[in-house]
Parts: structure tokens; C-alpha cells; sequence
């Protein structure tokens, strides 16, 4: 059986009050214990024994996906803009015949 004990606010409040300015998250012992800290890749390598197989290869394939309609659709607005800001054939040749770099008659 369990034995629940109430603690008041009072005997928290005193135990911060105490201490001087410094941070409550943060102390010099945290800092000196690097190697106890996970990376974040760490934590996402310890999700592959929670999510199932079919899970993950699902989760891949999307993401799979979803990078190659980006990478499509970046090339072709890539494209779509470099064809806008070209100007057209006529106006090229007009461009030039008028600073005469063209002979007339071509």
C-alpha cells in the first residue's frame, strides 16, 4: 500500500527562497555531467524499439514523398522563372538591331 504525504507550499517556498539568485534549472553540476546528456539523434534512435516496423517504413516513404514534390516543384518554379525573366526571340533581335549589333536584312 501507498502512503500519501501532503507537503505545503511553505516548506517549497523556503527551500527556493534560501538559495541565492541563481537559476532553479541550472547549476554548475549540471554543466560538469556532458557525457549523462542525450543528443537529440540519441532519443530518435531509441524510437525505433516504440514505433513498429511497418510504422516507421510508412513514416519514410511519406517523407520520401513529400521531398521529391519539393525538389520537383522548386526545379520547375526554378525554371518558370528563369523562362519569365528571359526576354523572347523577337525582342532580343529588336534589342539588337537597334544598338547595331545586327546587320539589316537578318
Amino acid at each position: 500500500m501507498v502512503k500519501l504525504e501532503e507537503v505545503g507550499l511553505d516548506h517549497v517556498e523556503e527551500e527556493y527562497t534560501d538559495t541565492d539568485s541563481s537559476s532553479v534549472y541550472s547549476s554548475d553540476e549540471d554543466e560538469d555531467d556532458v557525457d549523462n546528456i542525450e543528443s537529440i539523434m540519441d532519443r530518435i534512435w531509441a524510437l525505433q524499439d516504440v514505433i513498429p516496423a511497418k510504422t516507421r517504413k510508412s513514416i519514410s516513404e511519406r517523407c520520401s514523398s513529400i521531398y521529391s514534390w519539393g525538389k520537383y516543384g522548386a526545379k520547375f518554379l526554378g525554371n518558370s522563372a528563369w523562362l519569365l525573366s528571359q526576354p523572347s526571340g523577337q525582342q532580343t533581335q529588336q534589342q539588337k538591331k537597334q544598338a547595331g549589333i545586327v546587320p539589316p536584312g537578318f
